[in-house]
């Protein structure tokens, strides 16, 4: 019998609104693990996840944030644009 996986979700999850379009924020882990995942949701449906995991929920958040503001809401709407790392 496998182990049940127990995801964490933060309540800083949100969405987010950039040049009309919604990316929904999200921000979970393991309940063993420390560290946090960060996953960004365009509005159609394209879904990014950061390869770093952050010590807390609110370093995600403020990275997800930056990233929108420098990169603008179609980074997230494409899978051929770069990705640059704060």
């Amino acid at each position: 019998m496998e182990d049940d996986i127990e995801i964490v979700y933060s309540p800083l999850q949100q969405s987010f609104i950039k040049n009309g379009h919604i990316l929904d924020i999200q921000i979970y882990r393991d309940e063993e693990d420390a560290d946090w995942t960060l996953e960004v949701v365009a509005d159609g449906g394209l879904s990014t996840i950061w390869n770093d995991e952050f010590p807390t929920d609110k370093a995600a958040l403020e990275e997800a944030r930056w990233a929108i503001d420098a990169e603008g809401a179609e980074a997230f709407l494409s899978d051929t644009l770069p990705r640059y790392s704060h």
